[in-house]
């Protein structure tokens, strides 16, 4: 998962760096639940609300990259 370091604070307003490492291991976590059974994660305002995943501002989700492509 990645993200533009420039906008950290945009994409996670008011975040520390530890409850951004938080909300990063949630997404990755479920990310990688879904590529298990299949499917791939969007990261939506609807996604992030039906996996419980608060605190990013839905203005700047579409920074954010997710790959379930193992290397």
């Amino acid at each position: 998962m990645g993200y533009d370091l420039d906008y950290k604070q945009k994409i996670f307003p008011g975040m520390s760096d530890n409850e951004v490492s938080e909300v990063i291991g949630k997404i990755v976590q479920v990310a990688r639940e879904e590529a298990s059974n299949g499917k791939k994660i969007q990261i939506t305002e609807e996604s992030l609300n039906e996996y419980g995943i608060e605190g990013l501002d839905p203005n700047y989700l579409h920074m954010i990259q997710i790959s379930t492509e193992q290397i």
